[in-house]
């Protein structure tokens, strides 16, 4: 097989992977438009559409799955064959993490973890899909918002999260006084995740019957908030921004425990990964009582 075509097995395979071109072509260090040609040309030897571009990224054709499914196994075990050949990569660590609770929380402190670790080379992935450490090898360990029990992963608690309803100024002052026991009456957002029903049966308030605007993720529905749209349950970790900015105020003192809570986890694979061990005595230091 020529050099070119296995280039385009390669770019083929990430992309499947990742289900993100701009990911991928990340990962293979070549430019998107780089790996987008490559995956024509995959497709014109083939003579088969493989992928196809779609609101939530990349998907797989037909037989663009079928041909994933058949070259995996080979893929993986070449990956793997080669990762001892390819020496130590302890001085990069690679974490995945929701980018709402990246920017949120991580990101503003890890200039701290770089300062105190300028030989480890720390990179991010940013999604919101779930990693698969058995076929993504590099990725090394995650920052997951969960029950805390994933088969096959090591799990760490991180870090509480607690939730509150919150506006921003300019609602506030336009509603007026806001009572809690009152809250159904006002412009409420919804979440996907009935977190206001769980709300209202924890603190015996009356269930809200409607709301003015519902969203699929927690950041869009407190970005909204702070646009002035309507009340949200804000999750603390992620409304602190908005918080501090000034730009949401919680209403009230009520606080309520999040049905999920955020963990660090990492295969086997990972165990003594030498910057995943830095990493996390540095995130113990991060999680006191006052850090978070």
């Amino acid at each position: 097989m020529s050099k070119p075509a296995l280039q385009w097995i390669s770019g083929f395979m990430h992309t499947a992977r990742s289900g993100n071109m701009t990911r991928a072509a990340e990962q293979l260090n070549v430019t998107v438009s780089a790996l987008s040609h490559q995956m024509r040309r995959l497709e014109e030897r083939m003579g088969r559409r493989l992928m196809e571009r779609g609101p939530r990224g990349i998907q797989l054709t037909p037989d663009g799955q079928s041909l994933y499914v058949q070259l995996e196994p080979h893929y993986q075990a070449i990956e793997q064959l080669l990762s001892p050949q390819t020496g130590s990569h302890d001085d990069r660590l690679t974490l995945s993490a929701l980018a709402s609770m990246a920017n949120a929380w991580l990101l503003p402190r890890l200039g701290e973890f770089v300062r105190l670790h300028p030989d480890i080379q720390f990179n991010l992935d940013s999604s919101s899909r779930m990693v698969d450490f058995d076929k993504e090898f590099q990725i090394d360990a995650a920052i997951r918002f969960g029950a805390g029990s994933w088969p096959g992963l090591q799990s760490h608690f991180l870090l509480e999260e607690w939730i509150s309803p919150a506006a921003s100024p300019a609602l506030i002052k336009q509603i007026g006084p806001i009572k809690l026991d009152q809250l159904h009456k006002y412009p409420l957002i919804d979440d996907p995740f009935g977190r206001w029903k769980r709300w209202c049966a924890h603190f015996d308030l009356p269930e809200p019957k409607k709301f003015v605007a519902k969203f699929n993720e927690a950041e869009g529905a407190h970005r909204a908030s702070a646009e002035g749209v309507g009340i949200v349950l804000a999750r603390h970790i992620l409304a602190a921004p908005l918080i501090e900015a000034g730009r949401l105020n919680y209403i009230g003192k009520l606080k309520m425990l999040a049905e999920y809570q955020y963990y660090l986890v990492y295969p086997e694979r990972s165990k003594n990964h030498r910057g995943l061990v830095h990493f996390r005595q540095w995130l113990e230091t991060q999680i006191k009582p006052g850090a978070a």
